[in-house]
């Protein structure tokens, strides 16, 4: 079938070719010309109920996409827009884009803490440059800084940080300031 060809640099890396059978240069899977506004695809988020505990116990698994509410302040304008971009991921579902160089950008997602204690915090994330971060706060308390790993642009989960947690519903924002782009699939706490 059809296969789409991507080359990065890296070490080790040189190229890397992704079947095609899973991918479309549009939302609705035709095939066609691309154009720029393929790649412009914009989602928006309905009011979801709160994320809570999955079928793991003590596991709180949120994907990137689940957010309530999103924003940020863009740079220069052009192809930013304000708050993040929603694209479909080739694994599946979907992904969020913190776009590069935005003054700020955040988005928060609704959960469901089910006993008061210490979470350990992973996220999946692709970024083509390194020494880049987000943040995790509750309301204006920071309770974490993620480091997101050079990944060449392929998914990678980050190495685990420790955030305390009160029983209850409530909202955790995930925000990346000026720099460069990445983007996040999902985010994970788990019981300590």
């Amino acid at each position: 079938g059809d296969h789409l060809a991507v080359a990065w640099s890296g070490p080790g890396v040189t190229e890397g070719v992704i079947p095609g059978a899973n991918l479309s240069p549009y939302p609705s899977g035709e095939k066609g010309k691309i154009t720029s506004e393929v790649w412009r695809h914009r989602g928006t988020r309905k009011t979801a109920a709160p994320a809570s505990v999955a079928s793991v116990p003590g596991v709180i698994h949120v994907e990137a996409d689940a957010f309530v509410k999103m924003g940020g302040r863009t740079s220069y304008g052009g192809a930013q827009t304000e708050g993040v971009v929603v694209v479909d991921c080739f694994t599946g579902g979907q992904q969020v884009l913190f776009q590069a160089h935005m003054q700020n950008a955040w988005v928060d997602y609704d959960i469901n803490v089910p006993e008061t204690g210490t979470y350990s915090v992973e996220m999946r994330l692709a970024a083509m440059n390194e020494s880049q971060a987000l943040d995790i706060n509750s309301g204006t308390n920071k309770l974490a800084t993620v480091a997101v790993p050079l990944s060449y642009g392929l998914w990678e989960t980050s190495k685990p940080v420790d955030v305390a947690l009160t029983k209850g519903r409530q909202i955790l924002r995930v925000s990346h300031g000026f720099q460069r782009g990445v983007s996040m699939k999902w985010m994970e706490l788990k019981k300590k």
